[in-house]
């Protein structure tokens, strides 16, 4: 088509999304305002612009069909962050790069183009998410990147320019202090409003606990014997929080007690005498910014090395590049900020998905759920899984393939005794579960930064004072989902997400538990957007008394759906000795009353000869093939007759009244097992569907 689309495809194939913006053909803009313009060759041709922006080659074809002289535009976050530095007259761009590049230091080597217009956009990687923020002090400087765009090679301007790359060299990280430098301009006036506000007469600021501890963190993660003004800019990112003790955490870093080992550079007089120096007023530049993303740096830094997107030779040879055979190929040489790609030879040489209880809860970074009715005994089941967990003995039939401890954070009503009642049946003292089984009362908001920030300082802090935990439970995630819309797919998988990070960040599996709806479906409360982002969904079934409950595993990404087994809730009474002996006095023995869960053998689903699980799915495959049998041609039985005569049989031969849901559950799950052990045939689809007896 022309030389844009084809560069277009191009950033395609290297994963980098783009979409058209209008392009200057004959000196005027591609748009219907034509020379009416007043942004020609550089706004978006499509309706969302930027957030349209994809890597399909196909839509991208679409779009260049239309007008092969589109401009490419690309995301700036695609990217990392643009840094734009203007040459018009009235912004001196590279004067102000010159400036900058002094004060934060030299440019690395990496992708750079030349501007339709002479001036210049430098491409880095970055950690995190930036905001798109103009640098007053240097005028001409923007950094472009969340919620901004930027004009790509080989583009149009309207000066009659074109965009070009100076250098193509890999896309560098960018050094903290620049990205540092763009946040500190973020924070430093609602900072310094702060500061005024809350200590009109100098009088330091008390922090809460959580802010410091997220702080702490970050130090642990850097290194004292740091260069001299690495190490002074944390002094000033301290200093500026107003904090009382705040030079007592830079003392204790200095010295390097956040680090493995003793600073061997540490003076005391010379860290007194440096902080002294530093001043908090109006002209602030350095913030917490600055130490949390030193400290993202500092973490990336110790992971494995891999190449970043290429793009050699964009505009060369791009529709003649020959493709290499799948053995010719190797592994992808891609890095993304958020994503990890992998060939199929990697994922070969990784171990796969690991389970805690085998085939039922995943082990780690990931998040699932456990939901059922009121009357399902949630908790009952959360904690025998815990405690089980703990001892690392099977649950539910099922083989525990990692012993350990876990959290568990009731956000509703009152645990303690059923956890000492757990505890007292596996022959477990309190003391005994001390730093591996962990219960946090009050309240959560999973939409709340914050509040999960302070939850992984917490959590954390609890580690490094000996407890252990593979397992964090929630419970309940209504209580937990912090958002005013529990049917709104956007706000359930904001707090999913905070779920899904905590789970990474802190190395465990984080149980949400969750209630079913009041549909006759049965279905978890709430929007449809939890069942999608869930690996793994386990339902519990209700039920009255000690009569059995179902588990069923609903959804496994990784595993085998379908029944798990049953249990039943058997009262429990727990011996007044468990409590302290200073407290047991006031202990009544009607306070000790409560429950515990036991596996159950059967499934109490009544019917004439069905008394068992084994009983009933011998009847019931019994009864699939004599209804095959009485309908069979030379082809085989009509799957849907075979479908309604079973459930039809099922509802008559009950002696209770159960669901027609039930039965036709069991039908499928018969059919499956009988064609599993290729002992039946399903064959075609729809209304010539039909079963063969093999």
């Amino acid at each position: 088509m022309s030389e844009l689309y084809e560069a277009a495809q191009e950033y395609a194939r290297q994963g980098i999304p783009v979409f058209p913006v209008h392009g200057i053909v004959d000196g005027v803009c591609t748009c219907q305002l034509a020379n009416e313009c007043n942004n020609p060759g550089k706004h978006p041709a499509t309706r969302n612009g930027f957030k349209d922006a994809t890597d399909n080659l196909k839509t991208i074809e679409r779009w260049w069909s239309q007008n092969p002289e589109y401009n490419i535009g690309i995301p700036a976050e695609a990217i990392g962050t643009v840094i734009d530095v203007d040459s018009d007259r009235d912004k001196p761009g590279e004067i102000s790069w010159a400036k900058f590049e002094e004060e934060y230091g030299p440019i690395p080597a990496t992708r750079t183009v030349r501007t339709g217009s002479g001036g210049f956009h430098v491409w880095f990687r970055v950690l995190e998410s930036l905001p798109t923020e103009r640098l007053k002090e240097f005028p001409g400087i923007d950094f472009q990147a969340s919620g901004a765009y930027v004009v790509c090679p080989p583009s149009r301007h309207i000066s009659g320019g074109v965009y070009h790359f100076i250098d193509k060299s890999d896309v560098a990280a960018a050094p903290y202090k620049w990205v540092a430098a763009v946040k500190d301009r973020r924070d430093a006036a609602k900072q310094y409003a702060m500061a005024v506000n809350m200590a009109p007469t100098g009088v330091p600021d008390t922090p809460k606990q959580s802010d410091v501890r997220i702080v702490e963190e970050d130090l642990r993660d850097l290194d004292p014997d740091m260069d001299r003004s690495d190490w002074v800019r944390v002094g000033q990112a301290l200093h500026s929080t107003n904090w009382l003790y705040s030079f007592e955490l830079f003392d204790k870093f200095s010295q390097g007690g956040y680090w493995e080992c003793p600073s061997e550079k540490y003076n005391e007089k010379d860290t007194r005498t440096v902080w002294d120096s530093f001043r908090n007023d109006k002209a602030i530049r350095v913030t917490l910014s600055t130490i949390e993303y030193m400290a993202a740096e500092a973490r990336h830094a110790r992971r494995p090395d891999a190449s970043h997107i290429k793009i050699d030779k964009l505009l060369e040879n791009a529709r003649k590049k020959p493709q290499r055979s799948a053995e010719e190929s190797g592994p992808p040489e891609l890095e993304h900020e958020h994503i990890r790609f992998l060939s199929p030879e990697m994922l070969a040489n990784q171990a796969p998905p690991k389970w805690r209880v085998d085939k039922l809860f995943p082990l780690a970074e990931v998040a699932f759920m456990v939901y059922g009715p009121p009357s399902a005994g949630k908790t009952f089941f959360v904690i025998e899984d815990m405690v089980t967990s703990m001892l690392g003995k099977p649950f539910m039939g099922r083989e525990n393939l990692s012993q350990g401890g876990s959290v568990y954070l009731c956000l509703e009503g009152d645990v303690s005794l059923r956890v000492l009642a757990a505890l007292h049946r596996h022959g477990v003292t309190p003391q005994e579960a001390n730093n591996r089984i962990l219960v946090g009362e009050g309240s959560l908001n999973l939409s709340n930064e914050e509040e999960i920030g302070a939850l992984h300082a917490n959590l954390t802090q609890y580690r490094a004072d000996g407890g252990e935990f593979q397992t964090l439970y929630i419970d309940t995630f209504s209580r937990a989902f912090g958002g005013d819309d529990e049917n709104s797919s956007a706000e359930v998988t904001k707090a999913i997400n905070a779920a899904e990070r905590l789970a990474r960040s802190l190395n465990c599996s984080v149980g949400l538990v969750h209630h079913t709806s009041k549909n006759p479906n049965g279905k978890e409360r709430g929007s449809s957007a939890i069942r999608g982002a869930m690996n793994t969904m386990v339902k519990l079934g209700g039920g009255e008394g000690n009569a059995p409950r179902l588990v069923e595993a609903e959804k496994q990404k990784n595993g085998v759906e379908g029944e798990v087994g049953y249990y039943t809730l058997v009262n429990y009474e727990v011996p007044r000795e468990v409590y302290s002996a200073d407290f047991r006095s006031e202990v009544r023995k009607e306070d000790l009353q409560t429950a515990v869960l036991e596996m159950a053998e059967s499934g109490g689903v009544t019917g004439k000869g069905f008394t068992t699980n084994v009983e009933q799915k011998a009847a019931d495959e019994q009864m699939v093939f004599e209804l095959i049998d009485s309908m069979a041609d030379e082809f085989g039985a009509p799957h849907m007759a075979v479908r309604k005569a079973f459930i039809s049989q099922v509802l008559s031969m009950s002696d209770e009244e159960i669901a027609e849901v039930t039965a036709v559950k069991r039908f499928s799950k018969t059919r499956d097992n009988l064609v599993a052990d290729d002992a039946l045939e399903d064959i075609g689809s729809g209304k010539s569907r039909i079963l063969r007896r093999v």
